[in-house]
């Protein structure tokens, strides 16, 4: 089947509307548009290249200017078929798809993350090399914070009493915050053969923990 029939056979049967065209900035942000599944099919996606020099924080880099073409110019978006999955938590029936970036030459973009990785892929490969790495989820229990402009605080955990100091591995401060433990779920989801499901079954794990912490803690998710 061909790309654009393999696409729009998957938005006609999952009832699709609505399309997340993502793509991951260099520090592992998705960046993208919400475009209508009917625009999708019948427009190319573009995106300024100026957000490939964004910083962790959303502000530019220091060398914007001197990466990128003066004009910040749109780069061409090319959906990575095999990426495309639906967003479970999403009100109405949506797709997500990662995309490839190109220059308006065709070229791939040297600036995308997913180019750089892959140049640095055919790197290993010309020494017979094959790299294997895994996805390892993180995250920080801080009080909860309605205010952004405060600094995060440690929680109150079980006992009632806040962390004063670093507890790398211990038993009993891990067991202060318990409820919070049922995300440790997440590593078994990694070893699924259903990769499709990861995003579902981690969703479900924060929200049951989040729902059982009562007043007790705040997850920050530091990304995958």
């Amino acid at each position: 089947m061909a790309p654009q029939e393999n696409i729009e056979s998957w938005l006609e049967e999952n009832k699709i509307t609505e399309v997340e065209c993502l793509v991951p900035d260099m520090t592992g942000n998705a960046r993208g548009k919400f475009i209508p599944a009917k625009k999708f099919l019948k427009e190319d996606s573009r995106l300024p290249e100026g957000i490939l020099a964004q910083t962790v924080t959303g502000e530019y880099s220091d060398d914007f200017w001197d990466l990128l073409d003066t004009i910040d110019g749109d780069m061409l978006l090319e959906p990575v078929l095999e990426t495309k999955r639906l967003v479970p938590w999403a009100n109405e029936s949506t797709g997500q798809i990662i995309h490839d970036c190109f220059t308006k030459d065709g070229e791939p973009h040297p600036f995308s993350s997913r180019n750089v990785l892959k140049r640095v892929l055919a790197l290993y490969e010309e020494e017979g090399l094959s790299p294997i790495v895994a996805p390892e989820m993180e995250f920080y229990l801080v009080e909860k914070n309605p205010n952004p402009g405060l600094a995060l605080k440690p929680p109150i955990g079980r006992s009632g009493r806040p962390e004063t100091a670093r507890q790398s591995y211990s038993i009993d401060a891990a067991n202060e915050f318990e409820s919070a433990r049922s995300l440790g779920a997440a590593d078994a989801i990694l070893s699924s053969d259903d990769h499709s499901s990861i995003a579902t079954n981690y969703q479900n794990a924060v929200t049951t923990a989040l729902a059982n912490g009562r007043e007790v803690a705040d997850l920050v998710n530091l990304g995958t």
